[in-house]
């Protein structure tokens, strides 16, 4: 009897049990890559993404009804689970790189994909309760980076969250620094965890937790997790 061969772009078992070992949430990863298989054909090989997904979706309290942007998105099952959840789910992806995988609006109507940049988008003024962005900010480079947290300010509702994973060199708290094979900057310009952190802080955002996962199977990052929340008018502190 021939069995069908497994996606070439598929998470390998191996990877995936290690990582379901090492979960604090089981359930959730395990029905997350089912989903993502389910739409798509496969789970990403990106062993960080067995981490992040299930963060992320842990982190987003009550999403039914709420306006939720994935900047950054390419192809990932996170906006039409948290559609199927009852958000509204924009993606927001300005890659070159066409993917043949059906848009996210026609597998489900309440996700809307936009292909341009955060800017290009001309988003109305504190329009999402959340926004999150999954191993993508490392791969801008820092002067680029620090006009982002502006725009991201101005779009988030105050209070809402802002949810980040990144992608980190091994070992160290540096930023990986590179995008598609290609060097962004040097790590000593391109910055740290700690000195993003402080990036985001001084438009409006308040640190709620941050840590990092090493030693992930079959990676050749180490990876990041921070969340923020803006902060009201009346608590800002302006110097």
């Amino acid at each position: 009897m021939e069995f069908p061969k497994k996606p070439k772009h598929d998470i390998d078992d191996e990877v995936l049990n290690w990582a379901i070992s090492r979960s604090s949430n089981k359930e959730l990863l395990k029905e997350l890559v089912s989903y993502s298989r389910k739409w798509f054909g496969w789970f990403s090989k990106t062993s960080t993404r067995l981490f992040e997904y299930p963060w992320v979706i842990n982190n987003i309290k009550k999403p039914c009804g709420k306006n939720i942007l994935d900047i950054g998105a390419g192809v990932s099952p996170l906006p039409l689970y948290i559609a199927e959840k009852g958000a509204y789910a924009y993606t927001l992806d300005n890659s070159r790189i066409i993917r043949r995988c059906p848009d996210y609006n026609q597998l489900n109507k309440k996700v809307i994909s936009l292909n341009c940049s955060l800017y290009e988008a001309n988003f109305n003024n504190n329009m999402y309760d959340y926004i999150y962005s999954v191993s993508v900010i490392e791969h801008i480079p820092k002067k680029e980076r620090i006009f982002l947290w502006k725009e991201i300010s101005r779009i988030l509702k105050e209070e809402g969250n802002l949810l980040l994973t990144v992608d980190l060199i091994k070992n160290t708290n540096f930023l990986w620094n590179y995008c598609e094979g290609r060097l962004i900057e040097l790590p000593q310009e391109h910055g740290t965890m700690e000195e993003l952190i402080e990036e985001i802080k001084i438009n409006s955002f308040m640190l709620g937790s941050h840590s990092i996962i090493r030693k992930i199977k079959n990676s050749r990052t180490d990876c990041g997790f921070l969340v923020f929340k803006k902060q009201k008018r009346s608590e800002r502190i302006y110097v």
